[in-house]
């Protein structure tokens, strides 16, 4: 039975490291105080239906920020330039309304700041930048704050355990020292002009980037390094695009996409490396 029980526990080592890790920089760090229930009591009988755009760039929000001040269809922005490809389809909406508790900081703040049909920010979170438009707005009706008290308290542990679980992914991506090399990544551009190039498909498909076509010594080149002694070679970014639908394949010529890229394919090895590094283990 002991033996049984080792190798049970070897079998699943990687599983319980996690767990522990998520212990650690989650539950142990997602802490709500009694006077956050109180100020999130204030605002609980708020529902709020948002509309949103999210691009990349401070820049770009700023432009669309400018082109909505001048009269243009928040709707048509949205569609047009968010890269939130659930809500675009529906010029930004969301398709329900939020109670306070729901949303990442800073964005909570800004849709329960703003009045029917108000636009604002740009603000930011991991996502991106966000400008919002308020498509209605009301207020239910009220209970005594201890009749509330238990499902306000749930709601914002659920809040914080998310807000700390993208601290750490940012935190990690911070640490993560990936790095491309630059004969990797330029035998990636050239699969994807050799894929660019092939007229056999309609204008708009997006063939696979042709990866079988290198040799042995050209697929096991290095593309990207990353946290101690993590590699990604030529062929092992190729796979992993390909296995991606068309619209969620990152730029080849774009540093910082390829670099999120690598560091979501290699995500686990790098929470494990993590956990090492905490002693997680012991």
């Amino acid at each position: 039975a002991d033996i049984g029980i080792v190798e049970l526990v070897d079998r699943e080592k990687d599983k319980f490291l996690l767990d522990e890790l998520f212990r650690h920089e989650v539950l142990e760090k997602a802490k709500v105080t009694d006077a956050q229930v109180r100020e999130a009591y204030t605002r609980w009988f708020d529902r709020v239906h948002p509309l949103h755009i999210v691009v990349p760039t401070r820049a770009e929000a700023d432009s669309l920020l400018d082109q909505l001040k001048a009269g243009a269809d928040f709707g048509d922005l949205a569609e047009a330039h968010s890269r939130d490809h659930s809500t675009s389809v529906r010029g930004g909406d969301f398709g329900r309304e939020f109670q306070w508790g729901e949303l990442v900081e800073p964005l909570q703040t800004l849709v329960f700041s703003l009045k029917e049909g108000e636009v604002g920010g740009p603000v930011r979170t991991d996502f991106g930048w966000h400008l919002i438009k308020i498509k209605s707005r009301r207020k239910i009706d009220s209970l005594p704050l201890d009749k509330v008290w238990t499902p306000i308290e749930n709601t914002l542990k659920r809040r914080a355990q998310e807000e700390r679980r993208l601290q750490q992914l940012h935190d990690l991506r911070e640490h993560a020292n990936i790095q491309l090399d630059s004969s990797g990544w330029s035998t990636l551009r050239r699969l994807n002009a050799m894929a660019d190039g092939d007229t056999s498909f309609p204008a708009g498909a997006h063939p696979a980037l042709p990866v079988d076509s290198l040799d042995a010594s050209t697929k096991d080149q290095t593309f990207a390094t990353y946290g101690n002694d993590g590699r990604v070679t030529v062929e092992q970014i190729c796979r992993r695009i390909n296995s991606r639908a068309t619209n969620t394949r990152p730029d080849v010529n774009d540093e910082d996409q390829l670099k999120e890229f690598v560091f979501q394919m290699n995500l686990f090895d790098l929470l494990r490396e993590q956990a090492l590094s905490l002693q997680l283990d012991q």
